[in-house]
């Protein structure tokens, strides 16, 4: 089994698994903490994390996707572009973590978010360093040990967590515990790397540097302004709000963004793909992109509305009943992960292909209303209402890259199919309020067995594409491309 479609399912299958185990372990700290130290320190927790997520999607400077979209085209640039990609990193992983608690202090966080942002910043050198070591996998479609790295990367983390929470410790013990994680991720790249006989190197050229800088701007701008999005929101609640808000906040829409992962595995195995048949095969770009946008769809709806079914469920069971106040804010934030892949193709496609600065200004307008919106709006609606305002502002940006992927590209989504996907989920969740089921289970499984029936019925999903997605999920792609 060869080619394309091998490389790529075999990619996806890698990190998914990677990506289940380590999310389910991230979610295992969140409920310590909201169960165990208390609403008000998952509301820090939340915060701190935030600032420093916030500017770990920063950190590379846009000049990953560069990089990957240039020497998967052409491998000879990867020495030169990668080593001097290394010292950057390093340098400006340094400089954010000035940059991250000037942050803390100018958002007036207490003194313990305040030393939880000194504390998880220093991850960010980490972090830089071995984003470069990904940016030389991921360029030569090498993207399975990513899977082992994160593997790794779990083990330190549930130790690292189990260790402070059978310590009983705190809020700033658990933030060390991501550094430790970052450090690890960088030796094992390390490591992946020498065992392909690649190496980085710690060699600059001002030259060289400053051309990465100005060619990987639009892409900072880009991935930044759409990750601040996941990310700005807690913190925003906890400037406004204050701790407790953002606990409850962060405790729903934590299980949202780690979902995400499911979806978000297809793009980054899918982006050197398309960055390499823009070039030499636009045939089987097409088949590919088709194909994989309608499942994602799928996927991404049926996803949603089984976290929309069980919001009681999962926050009674995960949190206890003093979280109610966040069910409603899980049932709006699920509509997230639909919205979310509708428009991942299509912001991969105008990376790929260069068209990355039209893109550009709109993430960047859209963090923007994003912002006027909450301050405006947070007083009077609360955090429901910023789940609202997230979901809408992240519709918003995906339908302008479905515009502009058609108007550059040719390549939009199937119009039918992806609107009567749509209506069928909507459908489910009128019949969750109006079936007369009793029964927070029961109600779980109508409304999936719902979903999925109408599927089937109105031939949205047949048996062919069954075939498709066990292919492309079980690495026996022979038909995917």
């Amino acid at each position: 089994m060869t080619g394309t479609a091998k490389r790529f399912s075999t990619n996806v299958w890698s990190l998914t698994v990677s990506q289940i185990l380590y999310r389910g372990a991230s979610i295992l700290v969140v409920v310590y903490i909201g169960k165990v130290l208390g609403v008000a320190v998952l509301g820090q927790y939340a915060i701190i994390m935030g600032v420093i997520n916030l500017y770990l999607n920063f950190s590379d400077l846009g000049v990953s996707n560069y990089v990957i979209k240039e020497v998967s085209r052409d491998r000879s640039l990867g020495e030169v572009y990668l080593n001097n990609f290394f010292a950057l990193q390093i340098l400006v992983g340094v400089a954010l973590i000035g940059i991250a608690l000037l942050t803390g202090t100018l958002s007036g966080y207490s003194t313990t978010i305040l030393i939880g942002i000194a504390i998880g910043s220093i991850g960010l050198v980490f972090n830089g360093m071995a984003n470069s070591y990904k940016a030389l996998l991921s360029a030569h479609e090498l993207l399975h040990p990513f899977a082992y790295i994160e593997i790794l990367c779990m083990l330190v983390y549930v130790i690292g967590n189990g260790y402070v929470m059978l310590s009983g410790g705190g809020v700033l013990e658990l933030v060390a515990v991501t550094v430790l994680v970052q450090l690890a991720k960088y030796i094992a790249g390390v490591v992946w790397a020498n065992r392909y006989n690649m190496r980085v190197r710690l060699r600059s050229s001002i030259s060289v540097v400053k051309s990465l800088l100005v060619m990987g701007m639009p892409f900072l701008l880009f991935n930044s302004a759409h990750f601040a999005i996941q990310r700005l929101d807690v913190m925003y609640i906890g400037a406004i709000g204050g701790e407790e808000p953002g606990g409850l906040y962060a405790s729903a829409t934590r299980l949202v963004y780690s979902s995400l992962f499911v979806i978000a595995v297809i793009g980054t195995a899918l982006y050197p793909v398309l960055s390499r048949l823009l070039a030499e095969d636009r045939d089987k770009l097409q088949r590919i992109y088709t194909k994989v946008q309608s499942y994602t769809f799928v996927v991404a709806c049926g996803a949603a509305l089984l976290l929309f079914a069980s919001a009681p469920v999962l926050m009674h069971e995960m949190f206890g009943e003093k979280f109610d106040a966040a069910i409603p804010v899980l049932q709006i934030a699920c509509w997230y992960l639909p919205v979310f892949a509708v428009g991942l193709l299509p912001s991969n496609l105008l990376m790929a292909g260069g068209k990355v600065w039209s893109a550009a200004r709109f993430a960047i307008l859209s963090v923007a209303l994003m912002t006027i919106c909450v301050f405006i709006l947070y007083p009077h609606l609360g955090i429901a209402g910023v789940a609202w305002i997230v979901v809408g502002v992240e519709l918003l940006l995906s339908a302008i890259y479905i515009v502009l992927s058609i108007k550059y590209f040719s390549l939009g989504l199937r119009g039918t199919s992806t609107i009567a996907v749509a209506v069928i989920a909507a459908g489910s969740v009128a019949l969750y309020y109006i079936a007369p089921v009793s029964g927070e289970y029961l109600q779980i499984v109508m409304v999936a067995v719902a979903f999925l029936v109408s599927l089937f019925v109105f031939r949205i999903i047949t048996a062919a594409d069954i075939t498709d997605i066990k292919n492309l999920f079980l690495r026996k792609p022979e038909k995917l491309a």
